[in-house]
């Protein structure tokens, strides 16, 4: 005799024949829709994080390479008050000039050149930061004893060969020049015949690929990038 089973056996006609009902059908329905939006959502917002971050190293690439070219100029400029031998250092106007600043600086690496010395200027044009570079092996080259303080005929007003540095998403460029450490009030526009103490240089990117062609950035996709460069001794009273 055998014991008696604690389970029931499951009959499989009765199984097979079995059928979801609506309601069943509905819940699971819902279940796979919420999994979907919620899988959609993330996808989305990783694929948003990771085009952020893809354009914010862009912009940081763009910032360093822009910078470090500005530095190097800055830092080999040359100005000189002695009679008969000057060299000046330009300050320009945003309103009235179509460049920021024009100076001479050692940065030719020609070795057949006959100087190292240059002419640079730097402007923003439109959303490109541009940079003009006269040597000593063009007629422009004319910056030596130069003595007129307002409009001089050196400074390249209206040049048109610039090369281009950053060849878009620049929102705004500046340069500030101050004479001594403790300034507040960078020096105006002009011809100074020393050279400023130090350089303050900002520059405003935004990702162009993150931006609606033809439309202003908003103030959301801009990054700020600054630089102290200095220039000269720092005069302090």
């Amino acid at each position: 005799m055998t014991a008696p089973t604690r389970y029931r056996r499951f009959d499989r006609r009765r199984l097979a024949g079995r059928r979801f009902t609506l309601i069943e059908l509905l819940v699971s329905l819902t279940v796979l829709s919420i999994m979907m939006l919620l899988l959609f959502q993330f996808i989305t917002t990783t694929q948003r994080t990771w085009a952020l971050n893809e354009g914010n190293q862009r912009m940081y690439d763009s910032q360093r390479v822009a910078l470090d070219i500005i530095e190097r100029d800055l830092n080999s400029a040359v100005a000189i008050s002695l009679l008969d031998q000057r060299i000046g250092f330009y300050i320009g106007d945003p309103e009235q000039d179509d460049f920021l600043c024009c100076f001479v600086s050692s940065t030719d690496l020609n070795e057949n050149a006959s100087s190292r010395m240059c002419e640079i200027n730097y402007r923003r044009q439109g959303n490109q930061l541009q940079r003009l570079l006269i040597t000593s092996r063009s007629p422009d080259w004319d910056f030596f004893n130069q003595t007129a303080v307002t409009n001089p005929p050196w400074v390249n007003q209206g040049a048109t060969d610039y090369e281009t540095i950053l060849n878009e998403g620049v929102a705004d460029f500046t340069m500030d020049f101050f004479r001594k450490a403790d300034d507040t009030v960078p020096l105006g526009r002009g011809v100074v015949f020393e050279l400023p103490a130090m350089a303050v240089v900002t520059l405003v990117l935004y990702d162009p690929l993150q931006v609606v062609p033809g439309q202003e950035p908003p103030d959301s996709a801009k990054r700020s990038f600054s630089k102290v460069v200095y220039l000269d001794k720092l005069i302090k009273e």
